[in-house]
């Protein structure tokens, strides 16, 4: 496009805004968007060419907005007065071609206050600011983790959320208990299991591992408190039954001392089944490992196979990095070697296990409420609490493991994504997902 030609002859690739010309459009400042004019005269006549403030400017950063704005205005009032001082001295008087001083005085005054208050709005929707050097200050939105993910925000499949299961919490109900299992010292007495439960509460105060378990909602009631030699069973799936080794170590010592077997989750056996099988061996307690990192899990019996089967003994779920922990005791004590365990649960006093409020209104769960179990964490909380979150985002409100939306795109990249992370891991270790620090 051919440039405009202003009524004085001049070409108009002058731009008043930034003081300088501009050769990249023929009618636009590809710097400040300003229309571009014809010359002046000062600046036809300037040795320089302009008084620049681009050049002024660092690389990248426009002259007109926010905090850079600010250092521009004050740039071009400090040329302001130099220009004024030179013209105050009388140096150039009398000098042939010499530029109005004066106008380009009056002209930087005028451009400095422009930038001034074109600058002030900007930094103040910004929120942060200015500090000492005029640099704007970052705002308390940009140190929010959240806050990157917000236009990412959408909400949760209305089929998902059609589908979440809804419980009725009764006096059973996991949520409403918290549980622990403790690694034990070596009593100071000789000999596995004295058998005394006295001596095992002595034991109980020398505490040398607690960790966090979740209750069966099948089998005895809560409060219970056992505690005897840890039996790490095999295979520990119990898949196939309990080996003759395994059964053996179950036995109850003739001290008559107790034993706690650990079993794991998977092989296609039911919790009630390998509950069942550890009490016909003898044991007087099963811990079960998680082998997949959800946390918690709730472990049920939908068959009413514990029922039926007669079960007498409680049976406790870890996760998989804690039900780690109780192998490696096992491994380090070496065979043979006496590893002294307890377990117990009670209902839940307070909030301190984590499992019995509802984080989102922080009230905690009672006889009656009708609780939601994310299907992706396990995580629970009250119904009308779980959905008014859930019809605006597509995350869990305690850990934000992401739940299916309606947003087709959205689902395929999600997807896209699972794979790749998936396909990265390469293994099935302990910490083979981003989620094993919270979820076990």
């Amino acid at each position: 496009a051919a440039r405009a030609m202003p009524s004085d002859g001049n070409i108009a690739d002058w731009c008043p805004t930034c003081l300088e010309t501009c050769e990249d459009h023929a009618t636009v400042c590809t710097v400040c968007g300003d229309s571009l004019i014809g010359r002046p005269a000062a600046a036809v006549s300037s040795p320089s060419g302009a008084l620049s403030a681009r050049s002024a400017s660092p690389p990248g950063r426009s002259v007109g907005g926010g905090a850079g704005g600010v250092r521009n205005a004050a740039a071009l009032s400090e040329a302001r007065e130099a220009l004024a001082a030179l013209r105050r001295s009388g140096e150039l008087d009398g000098m042939e071609g010499a530029p109005d001083l004066g106008g380009m005085e009056e002209r930087l005054g005028e451009l400095a206050s422009r930038i001034a208050a074109a600058a002030a709005p900007l930094s103040e929707e910004g929120g942060g600011g200015l500090d000492a050097e005029g640099w704007q200050i970052p705002t308390a939105e940009a140190f929010d983790p959240s806050a990157a993910s917000r236009n990412r925000d959408r909400p949760t499949s209305k089929e998902c959320l059609d589908k979440l299961p809804r419980i009725k919490v009764d006096e059973r109900s996991s949520v409403l208990h918290e549980c622990c299992v403790e690694l034990l010292p070596p009593p100071k007495s000789s000999g596995e299991g004295s058998g005394n439960d006295s001596q095992e509460g002595v034991a109980l105060k020398r505490t040398a591992l607690r960790l966090d378990a979740t209750v069966a909602e099948f089998g005895p009631a809560p409060p219970y408190s056992v505690s005897g030699r840890l039996v790490v069973v095999s295979p520990a799936t119990c898949k196939g039954g309990l080996s003759a080794k395994s059964a053996s170590a179950l036995s109850p010592p003739s001290n008559g001392g107790r034993t706690i077997a650990y079993v794991e989750r998977g092989g296609g056996i039911t919790f009630a089944k390998k509950a069942l099988l550890a009490q016909e061996a003898g044991a007087s307690a099963v811990v079960a490992g998680q082998n997949v990192g959800v946390w918690p899990y709730v472990m049920r019996d939908s068959t009413s196979e514990a029922k039926k089967g007669g079960l007498r003994i409680p049976i406790v779920m870890v996760k998989r990095s804690d039900g780690a922990k109780l192998r490696r005791a096992a491994d380090e004590a070496g065979p043979g070697a006496a590893v002294r365990c307890s377990v117990a649960a009670a209902p839940s006093s307070s909030s301190s296990s984590g499992h019995s409020d509802c984080v989102v209104c922080r009230e905690p769960f009672g006889v009656g409420d009708t609780v939601v179990r994310l299907p992706t964490c396990a995580h629970c909380f009250h119904e009308s609490c779980a959905l008014h979150w859930l019809k605006k985002h597509n995350t869990c409100p305690y850990c934000r493991r992401e739940l299916p939306t309606d947003d087709e795109e959205y689902e395929r990249e999600r997807r896209r994504e699972a794979r790749t992370h998936a396909g990265a891991q390469g293994d099935n270790s302990l910490r083979g997902n981003q989620w094993e620090d919270i979820f076990g």
